[in-house]
């Protein structure tokens, strides 16, 4: 798999477990959000949606992203429903427009 990492891991992940309700924090671990946005990236690298110089916009299929990640977060005692993925992604993103990485 890819080794692309998503700018600013450390501060993507205390920002996704900050912004989580104690109920998700009690289902959504650190490691769950490190394995998921891993498995963001490989997904993004196996199907060559970053291109290399990172300026064009690209258009996500979200349903096979989703696809995708169901089928390779939940191991090594992950254990995650699309909801929980979904809130994780959803955080990211709102993070990601917060430093200015997305439109």
């Amino acid at each position: 798999m890819g080794n692309i990492s998503i700018e600013g891991d450390d501060e993507t992940v205390l920002y996704i477990l900050e912004n989580l309700s104690d109920d998700e924090k009690e289902r959504i671990t650190k490691q769950a959000v490190e394995k998921t946005l891993d498995c963001m990236c490989d997904y993004y690298y196996e199907s060559e949606i970053i291109a290399d110089n990172g300026k064009e916009e690209v258009e996500i299929d979200e349903d096979q992203l989703m696809d995708y990640l169901l089928k390779h977060v939940n191991s090594d005692g992950v254990n995650l429903d699309a909801s929980d993925i979904q809130r994780i992604l959803d955080l990211e993103f709102d993070y990601g427009q917060s430093i200015g990485m997305y439109k």
